[in-house]
């Protein structure tokens, strides 16, 4: 019964605070909102930064298995690559301007296990798309899977904590052109030729002429 309350308590101020940010989103707001006291919402979680802590863990083991089901069931690297590169976009536009900000800037602990799980999950993700590519002919043979996964990293990070600023310049510009730089570093003329046959990234005249 206390996990059921806890997961509803976890999901619900995953939603505030995506949709209004952390620091608008008080333990009042949410005790009302769930329709319980103050001090019952208390036993659960001693503080506003625990049920942060609560609300990150949980929210990036879904991360990690709705990026596993994209590489499951995409047909081959590329599409893989773009497919996740999609999820991050939808992710953005559903969340409140300034939430990884604020994080950034008032919950730093809370903050690093976001930068570590960049560092490792989402390194290994990239790595494993890149030796997919590379068994399937769509990426070159003599890219290093270790060194582009971490470049991969260190330029999503770049973007992650200088969110202010893309977010101005366009998160979905930002985005595509991330995937587009990292995609036309790495493929083989196969896979050029098949980037284009799948007609998933928008076409500008630049890459027309690729």
């Amino acid at each position: 019964m206390e996990k059921t309350v806890s997961k509803q308590i976890i999901d619900l101020a995953i939603m505030q605070f995506m949709s209004y940010g952390v620091k608008s989103v008080s333990m009042d707001d949410l005790s009302t909102q769930l329709g319980m006291s103050k001090k019952t919402l208390y036993k659960f979680f001693n503080g506003k930064e625990e049920l942060i802590d609560s609300c990150i863990t949980l929210y990036l083991r879904q991360e990690e298995q709705l990026l596993h089901h994209l590489e499951q069931t995409s047909s081959d690297a590329v599409e893989d690559m773009i497919r996740t590169s999609q999820h991050f976009m939808n992710n953005f536009r559903s969340m409140q301007p300034g939430v990884l900000y604020e994080l950034q800037k008032y919950y730093k602990s809370i903050w690093q296990k976001i930068i570590k799980w960049e560092s490792e999950f989402i390194k290994q993700r990239i790595s494993d798309n890149l030796e997919r590519g590379i068994s399937e002919g769509l990426y070159r043979v003599n890219i290093d899977p270790e060194i582009v996964s971490d470049l991969y990293v260190q330029h999503t990070y770049q973007i992650v904590s200088n969110i202010r600023k893309y977010e101005q310049l366009g998160i979905d510009k930002t985005l595509n052109q991330h995937l587009l730089y990292h995609l036309h570093g790495i493929l083989s003329i196969q896979g050029v030729a098949h980037l284009k046959q799948l007609n998933l990234v928008p076409r500008t005249n630049e890459y027309e002429s690729v």
